[in-house]
This record gives structure tokens, sequence and C-alpha cells, in this order.
């Protein structure tokens, strides 16, 4: 990867950071933002892509807020050959985010699931969260909603397709047979924002919505994997833990 970087390094608003060791996504972006010397910080994935009017459209929006906190796009994904929005059979496209109530806001994001992309934050925000969460190692950027969220700071979604997600057979999420992990990944960090932020009663309730969604998507992937490997004890177990979780 940092052989495809080379090429570009004379222009010297574009620099390359090696890590000495693997730091994971949280460690790494915060390497990134401490590195950065802009006001805003935008995050982008290797594996996607930003349409011509991304930084236009992100600098508007921004602009429009007397006290901005994060300016992030709805998730638009795109087929990794021709880059052609990608549409689902019978898939409803979720409504983004239109509140401007900070609370609502809060409890959009804990109920999950988390469908927004393209990060961008003023830098002292950040820097005041003092970045993202380290013990996370997958979703930590929805760490990093909600805590601004919290704080009172706007929040807002570019409902247009400027933000372009490529998931394909190398990516983590397009990985076959990592549902187990990914979904054990987002308990953890659900039980870590829990800790992280002040609960009402409200966002309780929101936090168990998320919850159970990722207990239930985790045992029925127990479940078929027990059922794959004929362990008939592990996948009664989680039969009836499903029957529990969804009746």
């Amino acid at each position: 990867m940092s052989e495809r970087v080379r090429p570009y390094l004379p222009d010297p608003r574009i620099r390359l950071i090696r890590n000495e060791r693997n730091c994971g996504a949280s460690g790494c972006r915060n390497i990134a933002a401490r590195a950065a010397c802009g006001r805003f910080l935008s995050f982008v994935d290797s594996d996607d892509l930003l349409s011509p009017h991304y930084l236009e459209r992100v600098s508007a929006t921004i602009e429009q807020l007397s006290n901005p906190g994060i300016v992030g796009c709805v998730r638009c994904v795109i087929d990794e050959v021709d880059e052609e929005p990608v549409v689902t059979a019978g898939a409803k496209a979720p409504e983004p985010l239109i509140s401007t109530d900070p609370e609502d806001a809060v409890l959009d994001l804990l109920r999950g699931p988390h469908r927004y992309t393209g990060m961008t934050i003023e830098r002292s925000v950040f820097e005041e969260l003092g970045g993202f969460d380290e013990e996370i190692w997958m979703g930590e950027v929805f760490g990093v909603w909600v805590r601004v969220a919290v704080t009172g700071r706007a929040v807002r979604v570019i409902r247009d397709p400027i933000y372009l997600v490529r998931v394909h057979q190398l990516s983590i999420v397009g990985k076959p047979g990592r549902t187990i992990e990914l979904a054990e990944a987002h308990l953890a960090t659900l039980r870590l924002i829990a800790q992280r932020i002040p609960l009402t009663s409200e966002r309780r309730k929101a936090l168990d919505v998320n919850a159970q969604r990722a207990a239930t998507l985790l045992a029925r992937a127990r479940y078929r994997k027990a059922v794959r490997e004929g362990d008939v004890k592990l996948a009664r177990q989680n039969a009836r833990l499903l029957l529990w979780l969804r009746p």
C-alpha cells in the first residue's frame, strides 16, 4: 500500500506515515489526526471513495452550524468493479437523522444500527474527546459520534451519495464467516459506550434495543455454525436463546 502512495509524496499536502507496529484502527486514526494540521478532520477508509463535491458539501453544512460537532453522510455502497451503487432486492433505505434536537441525535445513534459514514469533526472537539477510544478495535467511529452527540454539539447527516463505500472480500466486513466476530465486537463496543456516557432511562432503553439486535445476530450466527459443524448441543442452546431474544 505504501508504494501506491509514494508517487504522490512530492505534493506537500500529502504525508505518508508508517507505524512500527499494528496500532489498530483507533490507534492509526489518532496518529493521523495528530499529524494533520487543519481545523477540521475528515476520515476516509481505504476501501472508500469521495465524490468530487464531498469537501464542498461538508464545508457548506458546517458553515450553517453555530456549534458544529460531526457532519457525516448516509452510507452509499458501490460495486467494487464498476463502482455503481449496489441495490439489494427488497431493502429499504434507512431514514437519516434529520432532527436538530441534540438528545434525538443521541437516541438515534444509541438505538442503531449505525448507518452513517464519512465523519468530519473539528479538531478542537476531537482533541477534547481524547480522540478515538483505543480500547475499541471495531466501531470506533460510532463511539466518537455518540460521545460528540452527548455534548450537545450539532450532529448532521448529508443525504446525497457523496461518500461511497466499497465492500469486497478483502475488507473486514466483506469477509465470509465474520458475523460472530463482528457481533461480539459490537456488543463489546456498546458496553464500553455505556461506561463512557451519562445514561438516562431513555438512553439505556435505546442501548438495550441495539444490544438485543446484536445479540440476536450473534446467536443466529452461532446456531448456524453449530448446525454446519454437527454440534447439536450448541445448536439447541442458541436456538433457545434466539426464541428468547426474538420470540
